[in-house]
């Protein structure tokens, strides 16, 4: 379970949201998906919430983002039922924190994101 505080999940966050993808590419296209694939996807879960959350991005960017990822990790070997069911965790997992925050963590961790990801563009599919 990730415990992030306010402003190292922002920062999370936005390092994350640039390095997943080049992440997932620089895998062995014949190595097997692991847990850390999992966990990967799963955080790309959390990430997806607290963007949304944040209105750092549009649910269409960010749906984006998740599908350019499901057909990557796809691609490397993992069935799609495992990718959704991982990333609804983190989705769920980000809520449930989210909703621990109190209102200045939560300004606070959206100013940050928003600030690092402001020069971000979407994934081209």
């Amino acid at each position: 379970m990730f415990d992030f505080t306010a402003r190292s999940r922002a920062t999370l966050v936005a390092i994350s949201l640039i390095s997943l993808p080049s992440f997932s590419q620089a895998q062995s296209e014949h190595q097997p998906i692991s847990e850390t694939s999992l966990e990967i996807v799963q955080f790309a879960g959390v990430l997806h919430a607290t963007a949304l959350m944040c209105e750092a991005y549009s649910e269409q960017k960010m749906l984006g983002y998740k599908r350019a990822q499901k057909d990557r990790m796809v691609e490397q070997g993992m069935e799609e039922e495992a990718f959704y069911r991982a990333f609804a965790k983190g989705l769920t997992e980000a809520e449930q924190r989210w909703d621990t925050l109190s209102d200045a963590e939560k300004k606070q961790a959206c100013a940050e994101i928003e600030n690092q990801m402001s020069d971000m563009t979407p994934p081209a599919r």
